[in-house]
């Protein structure tokens, strides 16, 4: 039998882990999009159950013992759950350029495919980078300009500044609205989803009834069956003893009738015999 973590084989766990060892500069979003499509999973589903390991190696890293990888590896591993440099180096490098057509939001969407989740993910590590790392953002701009990437300043166009919540763009209202529209495709595909599983229940509850009203009707068939045979039985014993008593009957009669005509005759012959006693009798002078 094998081995389940949280309700997944051990096997599938430990190849979720070493393709983010594998993947360790990525970003965790992109990470659990390609092992999803790889494993058919849901990527959100492959995301919580990944934060879930984490949260059981912060309180004890003991417990992935039983996979094949060192405390080194694990430490990687589980500290991918933030950027680190490289990720962070890799980020810049792809939106300064972006930037040059395109606001934050909209370039932050595009790196994301259209993942709203993942872009906000990236839009606000960018932010805190042009916040608290200046000389590593002017430092790739430079970089990208030397390797003719044309970028622009980010710092002489304000980028750092968020916008006030009065302060809402197009295309903040066109990224919210996208947002929405995913949302609610995901939960009309749960009710769909539910509704076929409550219909299919429903029909599995019926046709189990139909087959027990099925075996019930089959038992009772062969009850009636048995029961039938059973009088065809006793009807021909029946039918026995009738011609039997039939023919006592027939029997006795013509003893009776045999008896009464012998009966008859004696009388007769007693009769004739007094009549013949008589006429032979001469009365006394």
């Amino acid at each position: 039998m094998k081995l389940k973590i949280f309700g997944w084989e051990q096997d599938t766990v430990q190849n979720l882990l070493d393709f983010v060892l594998k993947n360790k500069n990525l970003a965790l979003t992109s990470i659990f999009k390609k092992w999803s499509k790889q494993n058919s999973r849901q990527a959100y589903s492959v995301r919580n159950y990944f934060y879930k390991l984490n949260k059981v190696y912060k309180k004890n890293p003991t417990f992935f013992n039983c996979f094949a990888f060192s405390n080194m590896q694990l430490e990687t591993i589980f500290k991918s759950t933030h950027f680190n440099k490289i990720s962070e180096e890799n980020l810049l490098k792809k939106i300064l350029p972006l930037k040059n057509q395109k606001s934050v939001r909209s370039a932050c969407l595009k790196l994301a495919g259209g993942d709203v989740a993942l872009m906000i993910r990236y839009q606000n590590k960018y932010r805190n980078l042009l916040k608290n790392n200046k000389y590593e953002v002017l430092k790739i701009m430079k970089d990208l300009n030397d390797k003719n990437i044309p970028t622009r300043n980010p710092y002489e166009n304000n980028i750092v500044k968020m916008k006030s919540k009065s302060q809402i763009s197009e295309q903040d209202i066109k990224t919210l609205f996208l947002g929405l529209v995913a949302l609610i495709k995901r939960k009309e595909k749960e009710q769909i989803f539910e509704s076929i599983k409550a219909e299919n229940e429903i029909t599995n509850k019926k046709l189990q009834n139909a087959l027990v009203d099925l075996r019930r009707n089959k038992l009772l068939v062969e009850e009636l069956k048995f029961e039938n045979l059973k009088l065809k039985e006793q009807f021909k014993v029946l039918e026995n003893n009738l011609e039997k008593s039939q023919a006592q009957n027939l029997s006795n009669m013509i003893e009776v009738q045999n008896l009464v005509k012998s009966e008859k005759m004696q009388d007769l012959k007693m009769f004739l015999n007094s009549l013949n006693l008589k006429q032979n009798l001469t009365p006394v002078q």
